[in-house]
């Protein structure tokens, strides 16, 4: 009588069958039972995952007969969570490779099929048979809800004669985790200075912020693999010298403060495995201002995102790695600024005399308003009434200065002084006071006369109220001059 092995591998859409079938041409068996050995009486046993663990398969009422079964790895959808190392998924979720029969796995593999060609086997006396599951000793940290993944491994026969065993028809293997959990937290671009620090200028459209698994031992070093799929709450936690205006976000649940993502190994979700990129960007206004600087802070809590919740609940995202202060670079010209007018007049007759009512008021402006506090602007002061003999200079209460635009967002302010209605005759000609923008801080003065922004001057012209003055003689002097006695000439 002559004894056959064959190895079937079959595909029923999402299901992948491992199996290995023995039979007897020509000869059948009655009253043989067959199935798998208990593990302290149940079908089912936890096994590190650096194990291969191999099940004994009972054999009942054979003294020396020839079987056909088939040992399956089950994988039909929704059974099992380990991975076959043939799945379409990332290779660092290959879980185990293939069965063997036998518990040392030197039987040879055959390649793309998974499965191996075993020489012929002769049952005899009840002898226990083995199969054993290779798995793979990955990095992945891999403990979800049961502690372990499953890999489910069933008897079926169609040996006329052969039952299987009740209860015994299945084992589950669970293959418990070995890896470390991996820390989570901001990348330091290679440096191990523990400064969490990034800077960008602000037309950049995204932050290349990084959120990495990073080693255990090493938070300067990331590793290859975060295993399960983990949510990261963030917020910004410390708005600095920033508001919502300066930065946005297409992250989930965002708020205009904070938002989450999911930190990935494998899928739409991985910019690269175990590694997220932020999902914030600057926006680029232009208004110029002082570089702006925030803080995000990282957290495993959804309730983080509100006022309460711990930041690192289970110890995953160390303190040192869970915050990032980032600085926008502003890139914006600071504003020009000019006159709004070209000039003012002003007649002494609408002005008083004592040198306190601010009877000029002329408008300056910047192009946009900056977002700098106290930027400000000097002018200089010239014309007739500051000329070398005249009054002029005791007539109007302005001198050379700053003007000062004041809180951040202003961008109108006005220069003011006074002017005397005095009692001097200062002739036909107006007098006339140039005003000229010069030595901006945080402004800018267009001087070149071109383009746009260029009126820096602005000239005050000053309309006299008094009359020329009456020449007569003291002392009864006539108007021909006849002498009447001492005379002098009065004004």
């Amino acid at each position: 009588m002559t004894l056959y092995k064959m190895v079937i591998r079959s595909h029923f859409k999402s299901s992948f069958i491992y199996a290995a079938v023995f039979f007897l041409a020509g000869s059948f068996v009655f009253g043989v039972d067959i199935g798998f050995a208990s593990v302290d009486g149940v079908y089912n046993d936890e096994y590190a995952e650096s194990a291969d663990p191999t099940l004994a398969i009972e054999i009942q009422d054979c003294s020396n007969c020839n079987l056909r079964f088939t040992i399956t790895i089950e994988l039909s959808s929704g059974i099992g969570t380990a991975s076959p190392s043939n799945n379409t998924t990332t290779d660092l979720m290959d879980d185990f490779n293939n069965i063997y029969w036998g518990q040392d796995l030197t039987s040879s593999d055959n390649g793309a099929n998974y499965f191996t060609t075993q020489n012929l086997i002769e049952i005899e006396n009840n002898a226990t048979q083995y199969v054993t599951l290779d798995v793979l000793d990955d990095i992945r940290y891999e403990l979800n809800d049961d502690g372990y993944e499953t890999v489910n491994i069933e008897i079926s026969s169609s040996t006329v004669g052969v039952n299987i065993l009740d209860g015994q028809d299945a084992f589950q293997i669970r293959i418990v985790d070995n890896d470390d959990v991996p820390k989570i937290g901001f990348y330091d671009y290679g440096q191990t200075d523990g400064v969490y620090t990034y800077s960008q200028e602000e037309y950049q459209s995204d932050y290349d912020l990084r959120i990495y698994a990073l080693d255990p031992d090493d938070l300067y070093s990331t590793v290859s693999s975060i295993g399960t799929d983990v949510t990261v709450y963030w917020k910004i936690s410390d708005f600095g010298t920033t508001d919502t205006d300066d930065h946005g976000s297409s992250a989930g649940g965002w708020d205009g403060s904070s938002g989450y993502f999911t930190l990935t190994e494998y899928g739409v979700n991985a910019q690269g495995r175990n590694l997220h990129w932020y999902d914030l960007y600057s926006i680029d206004d232009e208004t110029d201002e002082l570089d702006e600087s925030f803080t995000i802070t990282l957290s495993l809590d959804p309730d983080y995102i509100g006022e309460a919740g711990d930041p690192d609940p289970d110890g995953v995202i160390p303190s040192s790695v869970q915050s990032m202060e980032i600085t926008i670079e502003d890139d914006d010209d600071a504003p020009y600024v000019y006159f709004n007018t070209e000039n003012t007049e002003i007649n002494e007759a609408a002005c008083d005399n004592d040198n306190t009512s601010d009877e000029v008021s002329i408008t300056v402006k910047l192009q946009r308003a900056s977002g700098i506090d106290n930027v400000t602007v000097g002018y200089s002061i010239t014309g007739a009434p500051f000329e070398d003999g005249n009054n002029g200079a005791e007539e109007v209460s302005i001198q050379a200065g700053n003007i000062n635009f004041g809180d951040a967002g202003t961008n109108t302010t006005t220069l003011t002084f006074s002017v005397d209605d005095d009692n001097y005759y200062e002739g036909n000609t107006d007098e006339e006071i140039v005003i000229t923008l010069t030595s901006p801080n945080n402004t800018q003065v267009n001087d070149t006369g071109e383009g746009s922004y260029t009126q820096i001057t602005h000239t005050v012209i000053i309309g006299d109220n008094d009359s020329a003055p009456i020449l007569a003689f003291s002392n009864g002097s006539d108007a021909s001059g006849t002498e009447a006695g001492n005379a002098s000439p009065i004004l």
